[in-house]
Parts: structure tokens; sequence; C-alpha cells
């Protein structure tokens, strides 16, 4: 009931409505990992003051980006636990997830894999370099994108820059899908998939006709020039 103030508007920027329209598809995000599987056994290892909503939704997405089970995540977060204090130290299991060199086998839709995963399955299995696992971070996590958009997205990239991962690339590639609503995998595979719009120009631009002067404009643009000498 309280009026609106219209200065608010005045405050209002591109970048405070990115984050707001970042922040509301967090909102909507769902994570695929079962916590009933992970709190099994995990009582006075994970006990219930700290299995909040903050803490649960980071290790959700720590598994979804990088591929963790939860049987691995179990263990992960075991070593985030401070011994005597019993405290939660998020940035010690962040240090473990980025450091894990675990592979996944792809699914029969490759694309339904953790992103980190997709990517060292797109390099064969060899490890991949800590900007690039800090890119598809971003990618899922500052863009909200699902997995599936993201390896899309990654496939993509990684085809148009000859197999590099130029962060300024996949940044503007990003931004586009971000701006086009691009939330699904058929999306962005259609996105990929249409050709560029060629613009006509008109008719004079390609006429490369050459007139040849007459014999009196000639005399006349030769008698001009001599003047300005």
């Amino acid at each position: 009931t309280k009026p609106f103030d219209t200065q608010r508007l005045v405050l209002w920027n591109d970048q405070k409505e990115e984050v707001f329209q970042r922040n509301k598809k967090d909102e909507k995000r769902v994570y695929s990992f079962n916590f009933d599987e992970f709190f099994q056994g995990m009582d006075r290892i994970f006990p219930l003051r700290l299995r909040n909503e903050e803490n649960l939704s980071f290790i959700a997405q720590l598994a979804s980006i990088y591929g963790i089970d939860e049987k691995e995540m179990k263990r992960m977060v075991q070593r985030s636990v401070h011994p005597s204090t019993k405290e939660f130290d998020k940035e010690t299991l962040k240090k473990l997830v980025f450091s894990s060199s675990k592979i996944q086998m792809p699914p029969s839709d490759s694309y339904k894999m953790a992103p980190v995963q997709f990517l060292k399955y797109k390099q064969n299995g060899t490890p991949i370099s800590s900007s690039d696992k800090k890119l598809v971070e971003s990618l899922c996590l500052d863009y909200s994108f699902p997995n599936e958009v993201v390896n899309v997205l990654i496939e993509y990239c990684l085809e148009k820059t000859n197999q590099s991962l130029t962060r300024n690339y996949v940044e503007k590639v990003a931004s586009s899908w971000s701006r086009l609503h691009i939330d699904t995998k058929e999306k962005a595979l259609s996105q990929i998939q249409k050709k560029p719009v060629n613009k006509k120009v008109p008719e004079w631009y390609e006429n490369t006709t050459q007139t040849k002067a007459s014999e009196k404009s000639l005399q006349k643009a030769l008698s001009l020039q001599k003047k300005l000498k």
C-alpha cells in the first residue's frame, strides 16, 4: 500500500536488471543431486544445523557442474567440516571439487553430462585448465544456463575457435543466448543451425561498368587541372 517511489527507476540500470533476471532463473533451477542418498550415514559428519538451504544449494551446484556423485561428495564434505568446531568450510569443499580428476562416462546423450565432464570428454579425457573450469562454472552460475545448454555452447565455441575456449568469444555468445532466452538444448541447437542472413546490397554497388569520358569532358578536366596548378 506504500506509494511507489519513482526515484527508484532513476537508480535502476541494465546491470541491475541483468542480476535480477539471473536471480529469478536461479529460483526456478532444480538440481538432480540425490540428498536422500547423500544424507545416509552423515548425521554426525554433516548434522541438521548445517543442512540449510544455502549449504545444500552450494553442494548441489558443485555436483551438477563438476559431475560429482553422492558417494564422492560425502567424502569431500567430510573433509570440509572442521573436526573440532564442526563448521562447514565451503571454500575447502570447492577446492576439493575443483581439483578432482574424476572422469564420467558419457551417457547416450552426451549433452546431459556435467559441463566440466563434457569438456573433458571433448578433449579426450585430458585435464582441464583452471581457467577453463572457471569459465564453465561462470556459464552455469552467472548466466544460469542449464547443463545441456552450456554443453551445446561449449561444443559450438570449440568448433568456431579451432578447439580453443576463448573467454571473450564464449562470453559474447553466452550473452547473446541469454538475451534470446535460450534455455533448452533444442533452442540452442536450433540457434547454431541458423544460417546468417545475407543483406542484399543495392544494384549500383555491384555495377562495375566503366564509362569512357568524352574528348570534350577530358579536355575540360585537363584545363581545370592546369588552373589549379
